[in-house]
């Protein structure tokens, strides 16, 4: 009787676990080196793990950052990554993008309008799902110092103003992460790649614009 009885408990318990975790919001973050962790001593120290910190128990934060890649074709397309196969698996019923950092790279920069159309794409791609709920976009962190060969004056001038565009006609919602960087060059050791502090800042900013 009592074997039977602890059986019983067991499998209650198992689907309570199970109604839990598919009652939880999933969140995809989608994103380079500055999304993955890189540069950052501890990786479980990057912003969507302090995301999932600061939203709770109710939510499921997944990171599907891969460094270097970009919104625009070519090799290192994140379009062509496993994460992103992987972000569309998720299912997620939010997701954040942060990309663009990558294609200020010289060779990478294939002119405003192109970067538009891409980036108005990989939102239709997300928007198709029936799980989706809400899309953000990110304006990326400053860049200081031009290290890693991006350019500034590129993500200043061109990417933000493009990412913009885009919202406003796909009807997303932006989150700024680029003004809360202004004066913050030592959160950004490298000059791209946020420490601890600067991934809390980041998570900050997100949590901020979901919570309203």
């Amino acid at each position: 009787m009592k074997v039977l009885l602890r059986k019983l408990l067991l499998s209650v318990l198992m689907l309570l676990v199970m109604h839990q975790l598919q009652a939880q919001i999933k969140v995809a973050c989608i994103g380079d080196s500055i999304t993955e962790g890189a540069g950052i001593k501890d990786e479980e120290t990057n912003y969507p793990e302090y995301l999932q910190i600061l939203l709770g128990q109710g939510y499921k934060v997944e990171n599907f950052g891969n460094s270097g890649k970009t919104m625009t074709d070519g090799d290192q397309a994140y379009l062509k990554t496993k994460e992103y196969k992987n972000a569309l698996a998720f299912k997620p019923n939010i997701v954040i993008i942060m990309l663009g950092t990558n294609d200020t790279k010289p060779d990478r920069w294939p002119g405003e309008d192109k970067f538009y159309t891409y980036y108005k794409s990989f939102i239709e791609n997300f928007q198709s799902l029936p799980e989706t709920q809400e899309i953000y976009i990110c304006y990326p962190v400053r860049a200081f110092n031009n290290n890693f060969r991006i350019r500034e004056s590129v993500l200043k001038l061109n990417i933000i103003p493009a990412i913009k565009l885009v919202g406003r006609r796909t009807d997303v919602n932006i989150i700024d992460l680029y003004s809360p960087f202004f004066d913050k060059a030592l959160l950004l050791p490298d000059g791209v790649h946020p420490n601890e502090e600067g991934a809390r800042l980041i998570a900050s900013e997100i949590f901020k614009v979901i919570a309203k």
